[in-house]
């Protein structure tokens, strides 16, 4: 997306949940033996998610980084990670 905006594309193995515009995931990672919880909102539109049965989120490269964006950036396709949600703290409207 940018030099330091990455798009990372997540096909959960039991499938998509539908979600709503605002939504995010938390996604699990694991920095220099640290366990890491992070929030990412979801982009893109929630019927095409559905449709092509996979999430997207954008993430920002951080210098300095608390560890969230520095490990999403260490990623190699197909690499496997733990998420959960999609969770909608405040809805919004189309």
């Amino acid at each position: 997306l940018s030099p330091t905006v990455r798009e990372f594309t997540l096909r959960p193995a039991g499938g998509v949940a539908p979600w709503t515009v605002g939504s995010h995931l938390r996604v699990q990672l694991s920095d220099e033996g640290r366990t890491l919880l992070r929030s990412y909102s979801l982009v893109g539109l929630p019927a095409d998610s559905q449709r092509e049965g996979v999430y997207r989120i954008a993430v920002k490269r951080v210098d300095p980084s608390r560890g969230g964006s520095r490990c999403m950036w260490r990623l190699a396709p197909g690499a496997v990670i733990r998420i959960a949600g999609p969770d909608n703290h405040f809805e919004l409207p189309l």
